[in-house]
């Protein structure tokens, strides 16, 4: 969560945040022998695998559009 606070780009803010889901999916299947537990952190996994994609969407659009990833870049495009 601290590489999430001090990244200055998207590359960095998406990989912090794909590197504190993946011990959230971790924690969602910690339970080996409850089915619905597994389930839970099967579907969990899917729907953020779909969400990153999404995300990475939509950072790629806003990488075609202002040529820079660094969020002042962004902020500057924007005002």
């Amino acid at each position: 969560m601290l590489i999430l606070f001090s990244s200055n780009d998207f590359f960095f803010s998406y990989l912090a945040l794909e590197g504190m889901s993946f011990s959230l999916y971790i924690l969602a299947g910690s339970v080996y022998y409850n089915k619905l537990s597994l389930e839970s952190a099967l579907k969990y996994f899917i729907l953020g695998g779909i969400a990153s994609c999404l995300l990475l969407y939509g950072i790629s659009l806003l990488f075609i559009s202002v040529n820079s990833l660094d969020f002042f870049s962004v902020k500057y495009y924007l005002i």
